[in-house]
This record gives structure tokens, sequence and C-alpha cells, in this order.
């Protein structure tokens, strides 16, 4: 049963598992797609505003209203109501959409203020990243890979990965799309 409107689907090819998350909600849903059998659920601490599946570590990224992304275990089996356990970055943007490029191992964000920002996940993963704080607003730089934010000056709506042209395609809110190569990763 879902409570609102389905704002986003992502098929999971690795897992066959399709990740459902509702408009204004805290909860992303994993499905079985044959079935479309609830498998399980995360609840998380903020309104949720996108999804991604970040497949070389098996993590599902989740973005929050409050500015953070949190990275959960996509094997973890369990209804968990209390995620105080979270690992989880600070973001400087509002992430509205997210992609995760393997051959360059960066999760690709952006939001609000129509910057684009790349995250190392193999620097996340590796450390402490965890260990978030939130006195120091500026910790999350070591995390983004050099040259990095760029910027347009609308909303980011949409991010697709082209990994035969090793492009980035980007949706901004003004209705244009911009590609961005990826050769200098």
């Amino acid at each position: 049963m879902h409570h609102n409107y389905i704002e986003r689907v992502h098929y999971v090819a690795q897992r066959d598992e399709l990740l459902f998350s509702e408009q204004g909600m805290k909860t992303v849903r994993i499905y079985d797609p044959a079935t479309i059998q609830k498998k399980r659920e995360y609840m998380v601490s903020g309104t949720i505003l996108c999804v991604e599946y970040i497949t070389d570590w098996n993590i599902v990224a989740v973005s929050l209203s409050n500015r953070q992304i949190v990275f959960i275990d996509a094997d973890d089996t369990h209804k968990v109501k209390d995620r105080t356990a979270e690992k989880r970055i600070h973001c400087p943007d509002s992430t509205l959409s997210m992609v995760y490029v393997p051959r360059n191992y960066c999760l690709f964000t952006g939001g609000l203020t129509g910057a684009l920002y790349a995250w190392n996940m193999q620097t996340l993963v590796s450390g402490s990243y965890y260990k978030y704080d939130p006195s120091v607003p500026s910790s999350y730089t070591m995390f983004l890979v050099p040259g990095l934010p760029w910027f347009q000056t609308h909303e980011i709506s949409l991010m697709l990965d082209i990994p035969s042209l090793d492009v980035l395609s980007v949706g901004y809110s003004d209705g244009g799309i911009r590609i961005w190569s990826l050769k200098a990763f």
C-alpha cells in the first residue's frame, strides 16, 4: 500500500529489483518486478528527494530534504524504523537528481542551484566519511572530484549517463539539456 503518488521508480538490473519512493515520504520500498511483491523497505530520517543504486558497492543512495545523502546497504533485509547507524554525507545543495557512473566510480548529484557535483565513491566507502561534522560546513569537499562543481543557472531536474559517448546528459528546469563530457575523469 502506498500513501502518496509514486515519484521515482528505479530498476536495478543487477539485483532484478524495483526501488520505489513516494512524493514527500520517508520510505524507499523494494519490490520483486515479477510479482510486484514488496521484499523490504528502508525508512530514513528525512523527506526523500531522489534515489540511486550504486552497483559497485551494492548501496542504495537516498537524497534527503535536509541536504544529506544517506547510503544504505542494499542487502539489509530488515524493516528498520530507527536508522541511527545510516552512513551519510552532507551536500552543499538539495540533491534532486543523482546518477552513478561506474566507469568513473562517481556519484553525480545536482539540484536547486544548478551545480553538478561528482562524489568519489572509492574515497567515500574507504574511509570514515560517516563522521560528518555539521560544525564544519565544507567538510564534504574532500570527497568531491577535483574540478567540480560545474555550474549552470537553472535547477537540475534529471541526469542520465550515456556510456557509449562517455557523457552525462543533464536536464534543467528551464527545459534545457546540457551534455557534459566525462573524458577528463
